[in-house]
């Protein structure tokens, strides 16, 4: 699917609103059904992910364990 042909290019990036090049749902429900949330919202075990925006190369890094 691409969201981004159909003219919504509205929205901040991350809102509901936002569109994208991708249809993302597949990942989601993987997400869902491999992820344990509890688990990783109890904060006992690290979750980390990395991503980059291929458009700028910028790279963003997100980590459930707090600096001290």
């Amino acid at each position: 699917m691409h969201a981004a042909r159909s003219g919504r290019r509205s929205g901040q990036p991350g809102a509901t609103t936002a569109t994208s090049y991708y249809d993302n749902a597949a990942l989601r429900e993987t997400l869902l059904e491999l992820a344990n949330f509890s688990l990783i919202n109890e904060k006992e075990t690290r979750l980390a992910v990395g991503a980059v925006n291929v458009l700028n190369d910028n790279f963003i890094y997100i980590s459930t364990m707090r600096p001290t």
